[in-house]
């Protein structure tokens, strides 16, 4: 028997009550559990719109990380004794 606990571990009675509520759960994951179901240019688009979001996600997060970066450099060398004899 397929299942799907291995991603989404909740019993029958709680996937009903879910599927009155727009909750994501791994929804990448359950596209392509039950990928065989959609047609094959479907999914590709599915995947190419998942791909594109978490690139976003990834710019932004290394716009984040080269704004941060200096701050934290200069945060830290302000911490460091300049005589390191002592």
């Amino acid at each position: 028997m397929r299942t799907i606990a291995h991603f989404w571990p909740i019993t029958r009675a709680h996937i009903y009550a879910e599927l009155g509520q727009e909750v994501r759960r791994h929804s990448l994951l359950l596209k392509v559990f039950f990928g065989e179901r959609i047609p094959p240019e479907r999914l590709a688009g599915l995947l190419a719109e998942e791909r594109a979001r978490l690139e976003a996600n990834r710019d932004c997060y290394a716009a984040t990380v080269d704004e941060v970066e200096p701050l934290v450099a200069a945060s830290v060398a302000a911490d460091v004794p300049a005589d390191r004899s002592r």
